[in-house]
């Protein structure tokens, strides 16, 4: 839903007139659209992903290329087609991908669907056939760019990096380094190739991640710390895992599963509601979201949750499987691991932050768990085939059976005996506590929910660690009566893979069911309130309007509607969220009013309060406050009157005139597109105007009376120009040139990547012909 409303300006722009636009003005007054909704023509390999999702619903078609990319990969490996496809059905229905669906990461989603094709591709050169495996690395990496989302393919090249470092020791071992050298000079052309069908949105990115929250900020840290290039490293390391909730891999509710956990009748805090006389359907209502999560997340909509079987089948196949399967497999396992702990293994992550590239660009670190989530499922399902083949000694075999068995179940049957002894609070509790008191008005019952609450998570945590006990004693009896001759293979692959789907099929579907799908939702959510028809009815060209009935930098509902002060994107304008921070936040008028903002909504439906003070689109200012820093130039917001002053720092920008008589002056907004402004003044001198647009260096560009005239930056996010004496026409466009280099780019490598899966089937098919 945020990406519609941020979204929405975009879209209908281009509906209208056929052309996109690289800058919207819905959210935060202003930014390159460039991480919001950018098409890139020269991105060939955009119809091969628009043709392989099947025009399917936009959840279904994430599963569907889960499942099919897992399947592929575990088939490279030469498992079943029946296991693969139970293999792709742990990937794909693992809890963090329903959850990520859940929360709307769709794009993150998708490119976690690519992960196993790129992986798939590189086992295959290294180890199979070369063409094939560099072309499948090729296209599974052309589309997991397309999904947009960096962070996964950096963890997915993570994982490539260790693959390729595990081949190459095998390689040198077995005397295979040219064979090794060949395929690797192979992938890396393909990667190369790959990365540039997806040029024109990573140039635009790169150049855009500089003056993003992902560059370096220009000012000075307030407690005196050295200044990073990438994010901060609290905001960083806010969403990360401690090495306890790790058992979630498990057992899934270990810490209590979600911060809204639907529990029902069956629970005790619904017993304690109705034994004090509160009625069975408002405790009911009141149980279908309670907050069972008692870790250090800030909130989570679920655990994450790779399978019981899956866990057992992973620790049974690093007792029986050859080094060269295993060990890489075992080794991103435990670079998952530590990447998901974050904060809570800062020796290790805080060295990475500070010194390896990129890393200092990523948040929520627990995505990392998305590296374990593919290679626990491969080992888990190419140890159940190596089984059903009897490759191994019977009775060696069994033992080692029995040994996966104590240590997956033994650990379960410990968590469900030991499990009154931990304390099941959460840091939220006080807080809720006194809700509790407030909501109730008697402390002594208020306690007695909360006490409720705890045994509740006391339970979750009981009744999920006896489950997956079930769920792994199933799996390995039925390897076992296969093992001793007792029941035919079928039954164990058809027994295990639906003991894999029951499993996590039952444990989804309370974090994502019917209820998370409603008709028209868009609609619905999206529909005017009366402060937005209220503000409708202004007909002024261009204004802004700040949303006070919640959060206004969490969401996007009022830039669907709206030129918004705030707006919900990870990848802001550096400067804006400065001004977020320092001003915004504290809502000085003043530079509210230098944003024209116009209107503040306080509730959707009372009318919207006028902002007194907006100084519109444009205006001519008396006096120029010169700065030497940036710090200078923020800090002189605090004190200043926007209307007769702009603050400039002159270290970056030359100064010609800074007195100014502003009498017989003025210049109004004529023309507006997103990425367009026309502007006429009339003035008797040359005087220097302020516009409340957002200043970016890269592609705007302006002219008076048709010939080019500089920008230059005022009031530390604002634009400002010198306007000559007499009547002109001021026009502001906005072109990235490098989005249009990239899109040439993109265009060559996207023909050279088809062209060369054109030639590699043809060779492969003629060779095939001739043997």
């Amino acid at each position: 839903m945020q990406g519609v409303g941020s979204t929405h300006e975009l879209v209908e722009y281009e509906k209208q007139t056929g052309k996109q636009s690289l800058w919207t003005n819905s959210l935060f007054s202003g930014m390159p659209s460039i991480m919001i909704h950018t098409r890139y023509p020269g991105n060939l390999i955009a119809y091969v992903n628009n043709f392989i999702s099947l025009k399917l619903p936009r959840v279904a078609d994430m599963i569907f290329l889960s499942l099919v990319g897992f399947y592929i990969l575990l088939t490279v490996y030469g498992v079943r087609p029946v296991l693969a496809a139970a293999g792709a059905f742990a990937f794909a229905f693992s809890t963090y991908t329903i959850v990520s669906i859940e929360a709307g990461h769709y794009s993150k989603v998708t490119a976690m669907a690519f992960m196993p094709v790129v992986i798939a591709g590189v086992v295959l050169a290294y180890r199979k056939n070369i063409g094939w495996g560099c072309l499948l690395m090729a296209v599974g990496l052309a589309l997991n760019l397309i999904s947009n989302h960096v962070q996964v393919t950096f963890y997915t090249f993570l994982a490539v990096a260790i693959f390729v470092i595990s081949e190459a020791i095998y390689s040198f071992k077995q005397k295979e380094v040219r064979r090794f050298f060949i395929a690797s000079a192979g992938l890396a052309v393909a990667a190369i190739i790959a990365v540039g069908t997806h040029a024109g949105y990573l140039m635009s990115v790169a150049e855009y991640g500089a003056y993003s929250i992902r560059g370096k900020s220009e000012l000075k840290p307030k407690d005196g710390s050295v200044v990073s290039d990438g994010l901060d490293k609290d905001y960083a390391f806010d969403w990360s895992y401690t090495p306890a909730e790790t058992m979630t891999l498990l057992i899934p509710r270990f810490y209590g599963g979600s911060s809204n956990e639907n529990l029902g009748k069956g629970s005790e805090t619904y017993k304690t509601l109705t034994s004090k006389g509160v009625p069975a359907q408002s405790a009911l209502d009141f149980t279908k979201s309670l907050p069972t999560y008692w870790g250090q997340l800030p909130f989570t909509s679920g655990p994450l949750y790779i399978g019981s079987i899956i866990i057992f089948l992973f620790v049974l196949g690093l007792l029986i499987m050859d080094g060269r399967t295993k060990y890489w497999l075992l080794g991103v396992t435990i670079l998952s691991l530590f990447l998901t702990w974050g904060k809570n293994f800062d020796v290790f992550n805080y060295f990475l932050f500070d010194h390896v590239p990129m890393f200092n660009k990523f948040r929520a670190v627990m995505m990392a768990i998305i590296i374990a989530q593919f290679s626990m499922p491969v080992l888990a399902l190419v140890t159940l085939e190596r089984i059903l083949r009897l490759n191994e000694n019977k009775e060696d075999l069994k033992k080692k059976l029995f040994i996966a068995l104590g240590i997956t179940a033994g650990v379960c049957a410990i968590v469900f005996v030991i499990a009154g002894t931990f304390d099941f609070t959460s840091p939220g509790d006080v807080k809720m506590l006194e809700s509790f008191k407030t909501m109730t008005g008697d402390a002594g019952f208020a306690q007695q929910i909360m006490d409720s609450i705890l045994s509740d998570r006391e339970g979750l945590m009981r009744g999920d660690a006896l489950r997956s006990m079930m769920f792994i004693l199933l799996s390995g009896g039925l390897i076992y009566l296969f093992i001793t001759n007792k029941i035919k293979e079928t039954i164990v692959v058809a027994g295990i893979a639906l003991l894999i789907f029951v499993d996590l099929w039952a444990l989804d579907k309370n974090y994502l069911n019917a209820s998370n799908f409603q008709k028209k939702v868009n609609d619905s959510y999206f529909g005017m309130s009366l402060a937005d028809e209220s503000i409708k009815r202004d007909t002024a060209l261009n204004y802004r309007v700040l949303n006070l009935s919640g959060n206004p930098f969490v969401e996007n509902k009022t830039s669907y509607h709206h030129h918004s002060i705030g707006g919900n994107n990870p990848a802001k304008l550096r400067r804006y969220q400065d001004l977020i921070e320092r001003h915004l936040s504290t809502n000085n008028e003043k530079v509210l009013n230098m944003l024209n903002a116009k209107y503040a909504i306080i509730s959707p439906e009372q009318p919207p309060q006028l902002i007194p003070g907006a100084l519109g689109n444009a205006w001519f200012v008396s006096e120029i406050k010169k700065v030497n820093s940036p710090d200078e130039e923020i800090d002189a917001l605090g004190k200043f009157e926007p209307g007769l002053t702009a603050v400039v720092d002159i270290s970056k920008f030359k100064i010609t005139k800074d007195k100014f008589d502003t009498s017989l002056a003025s210049i109004s907004l004529k023309e507006m597109k997103p990425d367009y402004l026309k502007y006429v003044s009339n003035s008797s001198a040359e005087k220097l105007a302020v516009f409340s647009e957002i200043y970016y260096p890269v592609g705007w560009t302006a002219t008076i009376d048709g010939k080019p005239a500089d920008i230059i930056r005022a009031n530390y996010v604002l634009r400002a120009m010198y306007i000559p004496a007499g009547t002109h026409t001021i026009e502001m466009k906005f072109d990235i040139p490098s989005y249009h280099t990239g899109n040439s780019i993109s265009l060559i490598c996207s023909i050279l990547l088809l062209g060369g899966a054109f030639g590699i089937v043809v060779y492969e098919f003629r060779k095939s012909k001739k043997s």
